[in-house]
């Protein structure tokens, strides 16, 4: 319609306005524009704090060096002989094929007029002027007119009493006389069981006294110990025969 035209219900000079095909439109607000504006591009996330994935570097690290040492370990026990033994989630080592001991302490130096015999598994202090006859398990050292004393390796069937009591069945002495059988309560030998035989016999000149000492090392062997002495000298050789006692010394097998 042309301008100025007048139309039926508006004032002159108005009327309804044509809208302009070239201008832009206002779009209301509302909910529509609202959900509208909500669906635009997100912001990109967050990025991770770097600390969380420096501590999963670390773990990782940590685990695979476990597993490492893990090989190593079972590559050592296998490398002695036998396999590790596998209990309940654990792994025990094989055990050793031999037991240890601590060492025996040093026997004191031989005393002033004695000098140190070596046997086989042994040590001994015997007087300077003795001489040595080596007998096939046992040995004995000797004085013409003194003392004897004999160390003989002896087997331990059962009970260290009940192996003296074999031995005096088998005695093979003229006039012999039993004294006593009995143990030692404290042995002063490390980890020995220690008993006495004290017996006499008639010798070719006269009542011999004789006391065997018997060595029960368990695993270092057994041993028994003899001094024998004229029974005329017996108390007066008290402190040597005691000396010699003191001085022996066995040593351990630990198979």
């Amino acid at each position: 319609m042309p301008p100025g035209q007048y139309q039926p219900g508006f004032p002159p000079g108005q009327g309804p306005v044509e809208p302009d095909p070239n201008a832009t439109q206002a779009v209301p607000r509302g909910l529509g524009t609202d959900i509208f504006s909500m669906h635009r591009t997100a912001p990109p996330p967050a990025a991770k704090p770097k600390g969380k994935g420096r501590l999963v570097l670390l773990l990782v690290l940590a685990f695979v060096a476990f597993v490492a040492l893990a090989v190593v370990a079972v590559s050592a026990f296998g490398a002695n002989g036998a396999g590790p033994t596998r209990t309940a989630g654990r792994i025990i080592p094989p055990s050793p094929t031999s037991a240890t001991y601590p060492p025996e302490p040093p026997a004191p130096a031989p005393a002033k007029g004695t000098r140190r015999e070596q046997g086989e598994g042994y040590t001994i202090d015997v007087p300077a002027g003795f001489g040595r006859t080596d007998k096939g398990t046992q040995v004995v050292f000797s004085a013409k007119g003194r003392a004897t004393i004999r160390v003989a390796t002896v087997q331990i069937t059962t009970d260290l009493l009940k192996s003296i009591e074999a031995a005096e069945a088998g005695q093979p002495y003229e006039g012999y006389e039993l004294i006593r059988i009995a143990p030692l309560e404290t042995s002063p030998y490390k980890g020995a069981d220690t008993a006495e035989w004290e017996y006499a016999y008639e010798g070719k000149n006269g009542l011999v006294h004789v006391v065997s000492r018997w060595v029960d090392g368990s695993d270092g062997g057994a041993f028994a110990i003899y001094y024998a002495v004229p029974e005329a000298q017996w108390a007066k050789s008290a402190k040597q025969r005691e000396a010699v006692f003191a001085s022996f010394r066995f040593q351990r097998h630990p198979d």
